[in-house]
């Protein structure tokens, strides 16, 4: 057990570890993190000049120095769990003209961008960006990656949000990186007696108002993570 903040510990393999005439071979240092661990502290595991390492001949028993080159190790931070944001992508057009009852228009993208560890989204809301944009113009609305795979899908009911339930590991951030997720629709029909308003202005953004419901599950940690966006996102 590691016991205090600094300090030398030594290892006695149960079975020599015989390394082959000019071979090489790496050991790798391995921990289990207390779950009493502070977030935010920092540990390194490194190598002492000396004396770092004893070792004897396989075949002659000869006791050997070892050439050590000495490091502190890396600095490693102790987190609860990751984080991830969303803002608009630049991929996301500027406007243009929709036909009514037209289907898959691409109405946004949106970039996560997570931390620390990689994070399966669970639940995301949208809002529409437009005062003059009804539940009425929208008969369904998608959620797509780029790989042009379906992640979620739903009923425009209200005209303050729309929340999607998304299965786990169908959109999953990876970890300190990015993944773009596209917002599709299908248009209403306009005309007699259909749903549709022409000329109506049609946006839908990230609902950052409520970011407390934009969740994700840590694949490392396990945890519920929200959102740390709290601003909707605004197409120009």
């Amino acid at each position: 057990d590691i016991t205090n903040t600094t300090q030398e510990d030594t290892y006695t393999f149960d079975t020599p570890l015989t390394v082959a005439k000019q071979t090489i071979k790496t050991i790798e240092v391995k921990g289990n993190i207390s779950a009493s661990a502070t977030s935010a502290t920092t540990h390194k595991f490194g190598l002492d000049a000396t004396p770092a390492v004893s070792a004897t001949g396989a075949s002659t028993g000869t006791t050997i120095t070892a050439a050590i080159s000495t490091s502190d190790g890396q600095v490693m931070t102790i987190k609860a769990n990751g984080a991830f944001s969303v803002a608009l992508d630049a991929g996301t057009h500027t406007g243009k003209l929709a036909y009514a009852g037209a289907t898959g228009v691409e109405m946004s993208r949106l970039r996560l961008t997570g931390t620390s560890e990689a994070i399966s989204l669970t639940d995301f809301v949208l809002k529409f960006g437009s005062a003059s944009t009804s539940q009425n113009d929208l008969v369904k609305i998608y959620l797509y990656d780029t790989a042009g795979t379906k992640i979620a899908e739903q009923i425009a009911t209200t005209t303050s949000q729309i929340t999607f339930v998304i299965e786990s590991g169908k959109f999953v951030i990876p970890k300190d990186g990015e993944k773009v997720m596209i917002v599709k629709a299908d248009l209403s029909q306009v005309g007699t007696g259909q749903a549709g308003t022409a000329g109506h202005i049609i946006a839908l953004d990230y609902n950052g108002t409520q970011y407390y419901a934009v969740k994700g599950s840590g694949q490392d940690s396990g945890a519920t993570i929200t959102s740390a966006t709290m601003f909707n996102t605004t197409q120009s």
